[in-house]
């Protein structure tokens, strides 16, 4: 194995001094859709993404209907983990697909 040249190693040094993080942080955002099954049935869906367009697709995809974007009813804190998703009755996509999942595609 060899090692990395000093020159590499500053080079590496300085993209990650000069890493942006927060544009990083701010190309995924979070966004709650409204969604609806094949049977009428309502969900909050938790879903990460880059835009709203690229949520709708997403769930689209999976045969939701979007009904509407409810991500201003949301605290950025509401999206912590699988517990605080859960406390505020958010479902993930995983979960609505799932094999415990009732969601019926339309």
């Amino acid at each position: 194995m060899t090692l990395p040249s000093a020159e590499h190693i500053e080079v590496i040094d300085d993209l990650i001094e000069n890493f942006n993080f927060e544009k990083v942080h701010l190309a995924m955002t979070h966004y709650v859709a409204l969604i609806a099954d094949a049977t009428g049935h309502y969900a909050h869906v938790h879903v990460p993404g880059t835009n709203w367009n690229n949520v709708v697709n997403q769930l689209e995809d999976i045969g939701c209907e979007v009904v509407e974007n409810q991500t201003d009813d949301y605290e950025p804190e509401d999206f912590g983990g699988p517990e605080s998703l859960a406390e505020c009755g958010l479902v993930t996509i995983a979960q609505l697909t799932g094999v415990d999942s009732n969601f019926i595609p339309c």
